[in-house]
């Protein structure tokens, strides 16, 4: 990842294993996307509504 070699603070990425190499220290924090957190608790409506929807609702939250 020669383009982030002087990178120093937050990054934002899709959860993709490649990324976890950056993650050695604490010069890059890696935080991840909620979309794709949130897409399984959407897919997993059908199989546990309560607790699936009570999930949804508090990452709703994290948008306010």
């Amino acid at each position: 990842m020669q383009i982030l070699e002087n990178f120093k603070g937050y990054l934002q990425t899709d959860g993709y294993v490649t990324y976890d190499v950056l993650d050695k220290g604490p010069i890059v924090i890696l935080t991840h996307c909620m979309a794709h957190g949130r897409r399984m608790f959407n897919e997993a409506l059908d199989n546990d509504n309560d607790r699936a929807s009570y999930a949804l609702n508090e990452i709703q939250k994290l948008r306010v």
